[in-house]
């Protein structure tokens, strides 16, 4: 299979990224962040502008994200993807993969124009657990979703039930060991007297409530709070003193963190959601990006094992009710399974259909 499978994300959004090369590791293939084979100029645009529209401008990102399910839009917009990405359809030509696999819509729309000139499977994974419109495309041969209502969100747009496959979506490895050497205890140097909550994704300008919230939950809980490259928000918590807070900045081992700890609170990203899911632990959301995020937040909620906390009252309010409910709610999760070794299956079945 070396050198038969493609697989393309774009780096604007971590879950892409991160699932992506969690499949390329699975099939010990090639894995391109698409934004590389653009001019510079408009990764550095595309990538900036996203981030800072849902930040700073968030009504105009949520018009964008309506407008954008407009076909004859999505036919402009198509077109001029064909000039800017013209790179990377080189590239696809010249390596004639027999199966492309793609975590970001724009791949996967360009390689539906020229799937028949290459004799290619087109599959997509999408990664959150909402379908936009962008994401549809008559010439995917195959979709691997995360949930049952992900496939039903397809059928609804018109897709045939024989191209949607529920897979789960693909995690790093560590998410799916059955146990670990050291826990979120011992790394942190925490004692076991409290249950611990994990901060992911904080956000001080959308949660200026923050540190009033720590302070509440201080004497019940280990708070272990990820302030990423944020360093004024690691400043602003160390002068809280609390004594029962810990801050780090990335790991690269953030399965071990999540697997100890009593519950996440959050942003609804769709890889962290699932990520969730996978080691069962329920989720409390504080924030959200409009559009994709909210549907992950959505059926999460739904479901049970997510809670949504609109302001510190309300926040501090769920955590205690998922610590004194954690029994009931995590019999609620989702049931998943590696999706890694599933899509391999589906990916095998494809690729013995494929003419070499």
């Amino acid at each position: 299979m070396e050198n038969k499978i493609l697989i393309v994300h774009a780096s604007c959004g971590r879950g892409h990224e991160h699932a992506a090369k969690a499949l390329a590791e699975e099939f010990g293939c090639d894995c391109h962040d698409i934004l590389d084979f653009a001019p510079g100029i408009f990764k550095m645009v595309y990538c900036r502008g996203y981030r800072f529209l849902v930040k700073h401008c968030h009504w105009v990102w949520i018009l964008i994200f309506e407008i954008s399910k407009c076909d004859l839009l999505n036919r402009v917009t198509h077109f001029f993807n064909t000039l800017i990405f013209r790179k990377f359809l080189a590239y696809v030509r010249r390596e004639k993969p027999a199966i492309v696999i793609s975590t970001h819509f724009f791949s996967s729309s360009l390689i539906s124009d020229i799937k028949d000139e290459i004799a290619c499977k087109n599959v997509v994974l999408v990664t959150d657990l909402g379908v936009h419109p962008v994401w549809v495309n008559r010439n995917v041969d195959q979709y691997y979703v995360g949930l049952e209502c992900t496939a039903e969100d397809l059928l609804a747009q018109g897709i045939p039930p024989e191209k949607i496959k529920v897979t789960g979506l693909p995690l790093r490895e560590g998410f799916y060991a059955e146990s670990v050497e050291k826990d979120i205890y011992e790394i942190l140097d925490l004692t076991r007297d409290k249950p611990c909550i994990l901060f992911l994704a904080t956000d001080l300008r959308r949660m200026t409530y923050l540190p009033g919230v720590l302070k509440k939950l201080d004497p019940d809980f280990h708070l272990v709070v990820s302030y990423g490259g944020n360093l004024k928000l690691k400043e602003r918590l160390e002068q809280l003193n609390l004594a029962n807070l810990k801050l780090f900045s990335f790991s690269d081992c953030i399965w071990v963190l999540m697997r100890g700890a009593e519950m996440i609170v959050t942003k609804p990203g769709g890889l962290t959601v699932f990520e969730s899911f996978q080691l069962r632990k329920p989720l409390v959301f504080t924030h959200f990006i409009w559009g994709q995020e909210r549907s992950n937040m959505d059926v999460a909620c739904a479901r049970g094992v997510g809670f949504y906390a609109r302001c510190a009252h309300e926040l501090i309010e769920k955590v205690y009710f998922v610590h004194n409910n954690l029994t009931a709610i995590t019999q609620k999760m989702f049931p998943v399974s590696n999706a890694r070794s599933l899509i391999r299956e589906y990916t095998d079945q494809l690729f013995s259909s494929t003419t070499i």
